[in-house]
């Protein structure tokens, strides 16, 4: 258990949920890594692994964190808004003004 510790820092690492059929190629150049790289960090997991692999939902790749903070702040904005927009379909049940113009007046 000390070797694999020593192998792998941790405050280098960080892990990277994939979707289904995302590739490493397409999430290095999404992570504005080089693919190469990506691939090599996760061979041990994935011997199989090859730029082109395509990827299950949920398949955990190990990047470095730089990269994903990177990706972290692009994406942040998003998914808190448009998830909840998407999914939340009863706001439009309700009429339009009634929350707002109440207080107001």
């Amino acid at each position: 258990a000390k070797a694999k510790a020593k192998a792998t820092p941790a405050p280098t690492t960080q892990t990277f949920i994939a979707k289904e059929n995302d590739t490493p190629r397409k999430i290095a150049n999404s992570l504005g890594i080089k693919v190469e790289r990506l691939v090599k960090m996760n061979i041990r997991q994935y011997p199989e692994l090859k730029p082109s692999s395509k990827l299950r939902r949920g398949t955990e790749l190990v990047v470095p964190v730089s990269a994903l903070s990177a990706l972290g702040a692009l994406c942040a904005k998003e998914p808190s808004r448009a998830g909840s927009s998407s999914r939340g379909n009863k706001r439009t049940r309700d009429p339009k003004g009634e929350g707002e113009s109440e207080g107001e007046g």
